[in-house]
């Protein structure tokens, strides 16, 4: 079997790469602006039973959350 050549080897005649140039360091950027403020969905209560879980999704029963 023939030897493997090494191929971590430049090869004769073959210019050498240079690596990567690192791009410049930025200026600091603005400070990012915020969204616009926007109010959660509406939830509708209407039909909902004092002992059923509340519909604003925080697990607890409808009277220990918003039925207060």
């Amino acid at each position: 079997m023939p030897a493997k050549k090494s191929e971590s080897a430049p090869k004769a005649g073959t210019p050498a790469t240079k690596p990567a140039e690192s791009p410049a360091p930025a200026a600091p950027a603005a400070p990012a602006a915020r969204p616009p403020f926007r109010r959660p969905a509406v939830v509708n209560f209407a039909g909902v039973g004092r002992n059923d879980l509340c519909p604003c999704g925080s697990g607890k029963r409808f009277k220990n959350c918003h039925g207060r």
